[in-house]
């Protein structure tokens, strides 16, 4: 895994445009942003009540602008959601309706400025606005309490990963890649080329069952790489974070995901387990990837093979390699932790755990199209599938991979109820999706 996860990042390279006063500027404008979001951190919450998308599109521009992220975009669209789902519900405060909004655009103006007055200016402009909402005397409901809790743990972790000292240049980097049908890994590999052009030492480790993964961290940095899988990380990689990862002792870590729509709160959690690990989280950073779950794929394949070519935006690769020049640097990187008030990650645990997934998503084989040739019982992380006869038979937990839907090459595999009307992901990359050379070598001449 190591020499593979090396060629890999050694194979990629990321072309890149340098604009030395483009940083100046994006510090310019920022810093305006933040100036003015505290003098108006008052009035403006009740001049527009009722335009709450208006506010939202004026607050994440000077965002764009900065960023030029499609990600973040999409991540700040999450509000959206939340105040059409909550807004009746939050309070007769304007000022706490738009909190999560302020909070979120302050981290994200100041996450990677390196600068700790700007840092300080919007953890107090946050927590004057939050002040200001509970001193207002407008009774605050539990849903209110939920807006400006997130936001106040947002500020905290902004806090304090913005406050404290930089790391030392990063000498080698131990990668944990967990990456099912390719795309993960194609991130990483980006990621860790711009590592090594800056002379970092990389070594990636493929994750796939947590019960025989012991990977050597000798590195002076971590990075976790990981699909979102309803809007948290395959709960496998969860389980080896919270049990079995070895302690950090300060050292910087990095969160990577894909993410076909939005992450929501889905890096709180692995956040915590890496801070309670002893490892510094400098960032985390999300890139959108065409979407690998048949559930979803509906209408002609040719649609979805041009909706798959148009992703991941050569924007976002940009974005990715200055990521891994701030990390390699011993900076902050990438974006900010957001605490968001919306409960899909919960959702997500309860629709995908490791005892729930057996019984929920049972897969099985079409005995017409499929030839026994035993492609997903050797690609399955889990080992769920078996040999059968004359179809794979399946016994044991699932992590909703999707592998074996995807790489069958007869389409003949299927989770009952939940893929058949759908389009199988035929993975970018699928020299990414296998588990060895020869399943590599076959997989790319079905696939």
């Amino acid at each position: 895994m190591r020499r593979w996860g090396i060629e890999l990042a050694s194979s990629s390279t990321v072309n890149l445009t340098t604009r030395p006063d483009a940083g100046r500027r994006f510090l310019l404008v920022r810093l305006i942003t933040l100036v003015l979001l505290g003098l108006v951190s008052w009035p403006i919450p009740y001049l527009f009540s009722d335009y709450w998308g208006v506010v939202w599109a004026l607050a994440l521009a000077p965002l764009v602008i900065t960023t030029r992220s499609g990600s973040v975009t999409a991540e700040m669209g999450t509000l959206l959601i939340v105040w059409w789902a909550f807004g009746d519900r939050v309070s007769a405060s304007p000022a706490i309706y738009y909190c999560p909004l302020a909070a979120a655009l302050s981290v994200w103006l100041t996450h990677d400025l390196g600068s700790r007055a700007a840092s300080l200016l919007s953890t107090a402009v946050i927590g004057a606005w939050i002040c200001r909402s509970i001193d207002h005397g407008v009774p605050v409901n539990l849903t209110g309490v939920a807006f400006l809790g997130c936001s106040a743990l947002t500020m905290l972790v902004h806090a304090a990963t913005s406050l404290r000292r930089p790391f030392a240049p990063v000498r080698s980097v131990d990668v944990i890649a967990a990456s099912h049908t390719g795309n993960t890994l194609h991130l990483v590999s980006r990621f860790a080329a711009e590592l090594i052009e800056a002379g970092v030492q990389v070594r990636i480790h493929r994750f796939f069952d947590p019960t025989c993964f012991t990977p050597a961290l000798d590195g002076d940095a971590l990075v976790v790489a990981f699909p979102m899988i309803g809007w948290k990380p395959p709960w496998p990689l969860d389980h080896y974070l919270r049990t079995n990862l070895p302690a950090g002792k300060g050292k910087p870590a990095f969160l990577l995901s894909t993410c076909a729509g939005g992450p929501e709160n889905g890096f709180v959690l692995p956040w915590l387990w890496l801070w309670l690990k002893g490892y510094r989280v400098m960032g985390r950073l999300w890139v959108i990837y065409p979407v690998n779950v048949a559930t979803f794929r509906i209408g002609p394949a040719r649609l979805w093979r041009w909706l798959d070519s148009l992703l991941p935006r050569e924007s976002e690769m940009e974005i990715t390699a200055r990521s891994a020049r701030s990390f390699a640097a011993g900076k902050t990187a990438g974006f900010p932790l957001v605490v968001w008030p919306f409960p899909l990650v919960l959702i997500g645990w309860l629709l995908d755990n490791r005892w729930i997934d057996p019984l929920l998503y049972r897969p099985y084989a079409w005995r017409k199209r499929c030839t026994n040739c035993g492609l997903c019982v050797e690609t399955c992380p889990m080992g769920r599938l078996h040999r059968g006869d004359p179809v794979p038979v399946a016994a044991g937990e699932c992590e909703l991979c999707m592998r074996c839907v995807n790489l069958c090459p007869q389409n003949a595999l299927h989770l009952f109820c939940w893929t058949e009307y759908g389009q199988p992901y035929r993975p970018k990359w699928p020299e990414l999706a296998a588990v060895r050379e020869d399943v590599l070598h076959r997989s790319t001449k079905t696939g």
